[in-house]
């Protein structure tokens, strides 16, 4: 074999597979991530109807709350920095990934390192109390020497639902937070028990039973137990964060894959050969890299025939 010729064939060869590359590459869309978990069991809990309330807050160094109680259990993740607990003149101290459930007494919680602290909580509350209640220090008999004043955790946000019934006591309670990147999706699944959402950054798209619910930042849902969630994933262009709270049966899983439905007939008369247009499983890419090999393919046969031509 000509020598150019087999250049021209192993050109050919790694164009192609550039090709299925990038094909391969268009049919996986990038997975979910998941950035914080944490399970609790509850033992105790109000009578039905109850809220559940859901926070974020921020601590910047120094931060913290006044002396405060909670109308009900509080239950607290760690997912940046270190959170400080202080009860009775006593600091507890729980790192990211640490979680605590908060003393229905009076004490304070705060950030006592040097770098930000960031915590989720989930409040279990009779109907209509108050996550938080501040207590009023006692007035100072003597007028105090100037002390800094600790700056106050900045609220990042607060997601009030009411739940009408729970798992039979004890049940789990289980925190999470997601990622979704343009493109990402989940199989399509159930829960077991309920799950409260507050959608944090971008668009999350849910579909179920036929309809299909998009929301953003700021906005909330409640999933019901065993309804199918057909898709739920982002299709936008940016990043889609969320926070969720589930109520499960005791060592229930926070969700169980379900048979995806089958895919609806297409719509519209396919173009002429069969190929779908672009943006209906081809890709940008893709159809550079093909031009790609039909460019450079035909220019090495051309050079390749104008060199046996001047033999």
């Amino acid at each position: 074999m000509h020598k150019l010729t087999k250049v021209i064939l192993v050109a050919l060869l790694v164009l192609a597979g550039a090709v299925l590359l990038t094909r391969d590459a268009a049919a996986q869309p990038p997975a979910p991530t998941r950035f914080y978990l944490s399970k609790f069991e509850v033992a105790s809990v109000p009578a039905a109807p109850f809220d559940l309330v859901e926070v974020a807050l921020d601590f910047a160094p120094g931060a913290f709350t006044p002396p405060h109680t909670h109308g009900g259990q509080a239950f607290v993740t760690v997912i940046e920095g270190e959170f400080t607990i202080r009860q009775g003149g006593t600091d507890t101290k729980i790192t990211a990934g640490q979680t605590v459930v908060e003393p229905n007494v009076v004490h304070e919680g705060g950030n006592t390192a040097s770098a930000n602290t960031r915590i989720v909580v989930t409040f279990l509350l009779p109907k209509g109390a108050a996550p938080t209640t501040n207590v009023p220090t006692a007035t100072p008999t003597a007028v105090p020497t100037a002390t800094p004043t600790a700056p106050a955790p900045t609220r990042l946000y607060l997601s009030k639902f009411e739940v009408a019934s729970h798992p039979p006591v004890p049940f789990d309670l289980v925190q999470a937070g997601f990622d979704f990147p343009p493109g990402s999706s989940v199989a399509p699944h159930t829960h077991p028990g309920q799950a409260f959402v507050t959608v944090l950054q971008g668009e999350l798209t849910i579909r179920r039973q036929g309809t299909e619910t998009k929301l953003t930042a700021g906005q909330t849902f409640a999933e019901s137990p065993s309804v199918v969630h057909d898709f739920v994933g982002n299709t936008s262009g940016a990043n889609t964060r969320f926070a969720v709270s589930f109520l499960l049966p005791k060592g229930a899983p926070t969700s169980t894959p379900v048979q995806a439905a089958p895919p609806p007939a297409p719509q519209a008369v396919p173009t002429a050969g069969g190929e779908p247009p672009l943006g209906q499983g081809t890709t940008l890419p893709l159809a550079l890299v093909v031009g790609s090999v039909l460019v450079l393919g035909g220019g090495l046969l051309t050079a390749l025939l104008v060199r046996r031509r001047r033999r």
